[in-house]
């Protein structure tokens, strides 16, 4: 399992420079977002997450990718969540789940209140 993500790291930071040194914006903010789930999928802390989630974010913004920015901040909502950062994540959350919704993304949106990561956190956050 380790190897496979140090694997995948090294193509996806390869991706990286190739779409900088190239210039397409586009396929740095895919490989931005790649970035970020593998630091969320092998163990780093989670202010690297959030911040690899961010840079990603910013990228498919200045692109203007929603879908991809939805899913950035999605990432961004489970790594609050998961630094029990709970009002936060969970406001994050909402914003992401309605933007799947407007753009038609069922998947996603269902799967942004599913989870039982997020069923914890919603369950947590409200209680007194």
């Amino acid at each position: 399992h380790a190897g496979r993500i140090s694997e995948a790291r090294q193509m996806v930071e390869r991706a990286l420079e190739v779409s900088r040194s190239q210039k397409e914006h586009g396929h740095e903010a895919w490989a931005l977002f790649i970035l970020a789930e593998i630091f969320r999928a092998d163990g780093h802390s989670d202010s690297q997450v959030l911040a690899a989630f961010q840079a990603a974010e910013n990228a498919a913004t200045h692109c203007r990718m929603e879908p991809l920015r939805t899913r950035c901040r999605y990432g961004i909502a489970r790594t609050y969540l998961h630094s029990n950062q709970i009002k936060l994540g969970n406001e994050i959350l909402e914003s992401a789940h309605t933007s799947f919704r407007e753009m038609g993304m069922r998947y996603w949106a269902g799967k942004s209140t599913e989870s039982d990561e997020i069923k914890i956190c919603k369950t947590a956050d409200s209680e007194p």
